[in-house]
């Protein structure tokens, strides 16, 4: 339902700006990617580490074998 709320909204809203000027659409844009990245950054810390952090896992079929010292 998200899809469709901003598929009708967003041309309408993009749309308005753009009337009243040309920048503000791009304003529009780029605040809402920097909020964005602030909430980001912001819930980091209550998420748990394997979202956080990018760990490999072997692929299927192949077997790990670590050299003892």
């Amino acid at each position: 339902m998200s899809w469709s709320l901003a598929y009708a909204l967003g041309p309408t809203v993009f749309t308005s700006l753009l009337t009243v000027d040309g920048r503000l659409p791009w304003l529009l844009v780029a605040t809402t990617a920097a909020l964005g990245s602030l909430l980001l950054v912001r819930v980091e810390r209550h998420l748990p580490a394997d979202a956080v952090a990018f760990v490999p896992t072997p692929a299927a079929g192949t077997t790990t074998t670590t050299a003892a010292k």
